[in-house]
């Protein structure tokens, strides 16, 4: 007869990531690496340019610094290419980033999202 294992769910310290991981643990392994993809807003260029760098400094690529279409604001597109999301390591990208957000001018961190 064959077991049934139960998946163990995943806890971040935030619900918006546990829920996340939890949708894409349902469809996908975990373990698997996959295209990881961070948003920062900011209010203008110079700031968007200062992130981008301390966004490099701590390992990730850049996909893109821009203006937000219809607004006054930027955004920096950070990703990782191959990531593997352990609980530990989104909880570490979402300090990561939203410490960055709160010493931007304007900050705010939109959030991840990545291939199931």
């Amino acid at each position: 007869m064959k077991l049934l294992r139960r998946r163990r769910h995943v806890r971040t310290g935030n619900p918006v990531d546990d829920d996340l991981l939890a949708r894409i643990q349902a469809k996908a392994d975990l373990h698997q690496p996959r295209h990881w993809t961070h948003y920062l807003y900011v209010a203008d260029e110079s700031t968007a340019r200062a992130a981008a760098d301390e966004v490099l400094s701590d390992g990730w690529d850049l996909d893109r610094v821009e203006p937000v279409q219809g607004s006054r604001g930027w955004v920096v597109v950070a990703e990782q290419h191959d990531a593997v999301l352990s609980p530990d390591r989104v909880a570490a990208a979402r300090r990561f980033f939203e410490s960055l957000a709160d010493r931007c001018r304007g900050g705010d961190y939109g959030g991840w999202q990545t291939e199931v």
